[in-house]
């Protein structure tokens, strides 16, 4: 599921998701995200909010977005039953 993110060809190596924290002020928000960029992952994780995904498009985007919830749902399952090598 690794390589639904663009420019990925392998799934043979760990991705991470910034993580940032949320804002009131659009300004503060948009530089927190910026900062965090992440070339691998075209995704940031808002504390208290949800996932920001961009793309070269609107179906890229969204594709992005996908990939994201779906590895977290997997991490999330896999922790929940005891599996922490992931």
């Amino acid at each position: 599921m690794q390589k639904a993110f663009a420019g990925t060809t392998t799934h043979e190596r760990g991705c991470r998701l910034p993580v940032i924290d949320n804002s009131q002020d659009m300004a503060e928000l948009a530089a927190r995200a910026i900062a965090a960029r992440n070339p691998e992952m075209p995704a940031v994780l808002v504390r208290g909010h949800g996932v920001y995904a961009w793309g070269r498009s609107p179906a890229e985007a969204g594709r992005h977005l996908e990939a994201v919830e779906w590895l977290s749902r997997v991490l999330l399952l896999a922790r929940a039953a005891g599996i922490s090598a992931l």
